[in-house]
């Protein structure tokens, strides 16, 4: 029989540790972390799909304690998506004020679906795929979060359709059927949704469940996940670069995706007593934990600087490469804070007036 598991303080602490780690991940995967020993440091790569589960337990429990389901959706993605039209906006707005030029309204449109092109960003956002995913899914998965309530096992329903859509792009490449065209605005990718949602929900599951607590099933699930994508290797003998596999995810890299998730569970205690023996690092996680959309989102921007002001692009030295990163990393620490600040602020501003408008109804 599978035992319900509230969230405990150490739960979130920890949820909070890997946020932040996961965060600092993708800073260090931009800055060089993926490609300086081609092709295993791309395997770094493999955590990513974790920001997904860690995003699906603080979902969950969120969901079960809302009672009201638009309510918890507009509160959900107004944390989302405020933080992107702030710190994109204003980069806009500078651009527009150093060169006056109208946006479209199909622009204009995609930018407010946080879809816009490569050549509309105001600086490079390859990351914000993420958002528009987590807003997508979001949505999606509300129907498990609802039937869940009766029976915890139908979040595994999206856990299985992501598995059968990655083994069929594995085998038939299908992630192309999964773009949608409307009128005149970019393609919008259902496939990152569909396919991130088995994370998404998994994480939701094994942490109601209890079995994100259970060492020994964590590294069942990273054997298990190794175990499937070398036999996917085994069988088609493809490109070893991780990164061939994540746009469209396919079988092999949702295997390891899974594998990642297990080791960072699994390895939950001897992580813990590393950040309690070095404090710092671990108040380090929690700030990047605390301002992880913001930093998420702003660090492209002095990557962007650094290389195109700087001239730190094709780095030939130690010292620019550490003078590079220590550069992004400081301003978008230093950046975080006030922005985070701002975002949190309309974002709280937004929510009440969405909770006193609720008060409203219920007192009619």
């Amino acid at each position: 029989m599978l035992l319900h598991h509230e969230l405990t303080n150490s739960d979130k602490q920890y949820i909070n540790y890997l946020r932040g780690g996961l965060i600092l991940r993708v800073v260090l995967m931009h800055l060089g972390l993926a490609w300086f020993y081609m092709p295993y440091s791309s395997y770094f790569g493999l955590f990513f799909p974790a920001l997904f589960g860690v995003s699906g337990i603080v979902s969950y429990y969120s969901y079960r304690r809302a009672g009201d389901v638009v309510h918890y959706v507009i509160k959900r993605i107004a944390r989302i998506v405020v933080t992107f039209y702030i710190i994109s906006g204003s980069a806009y707005l500078i651009l527009f004020i150093i060169n006056p030029q109208w946006m479209g309204l199909s622009e204009f449109l995609n930018w407010l679906l946080i879809n816009p092109k490569s050549v509309d960003q105001p600086y490079p956002m390859g990351q914000i795929w993420f958002l528009r995913a987590l807003i997508l899914l979001t949505v999606i998965v509300l129907p498990f979060f609802y039937l869940s309530l009766r029976n915890i096992n139908y979040l595994l329903v999206p856990v299985f359709i992501s598995l059968l859509i990655s083994l069929a792009q594995q085998f038939h490449a299908v992630g192309s059927v999964f773009m949608i065209v409307i009128g005149d605005l970019n393609e919008i990718n259902t496939y990152h949704p569909l396919v991130n949602m088995g994370y998404f929900c998994f994480c939701a599951w094994a942490s109601y469940v209890g079995l994100l607590k259970r060492t020994s099933w964590m590294f069942c699930l990273v054997f298990v996940g190794a175990l499937m994508a070398w036999a996917i290797f085994q069988h088609q003998h493809f490109s070893l670069n991780l990164a061939d596999h994540s746009y469209f995810q396919d079988f092999f890299y949702l295997s390891l995706g899974y594998a990642g998730i297990g080791l960072l569970f699994g390895l939950r205690a001897p992580i813990t007593l590393v950040l309690e023996k070095i404090p710092a690092f671990g108040r380090m996680l929690l700030f990047f934990s605390t301002h992880a959309f913001s930093i998420f989102m702003i660090h492209s921007l002095y990557i962007y600087l650094a290389e195109v002001v700087f001239n730190l692009k094709d780095m030939k030295s130690i010292n620019e490469i550490l003078i590079k990163i220590i550069f992004v990393i400081l301003a978008s620490v230093l950046s975080a804070v006030p922005l985070s600040y701002v975002c949190k602020k309309i974002t709280g501003i937004l929510i009440a007036k969405i909770d006193d408008r609720k008060k409203q109804q219920v007192a009619i």
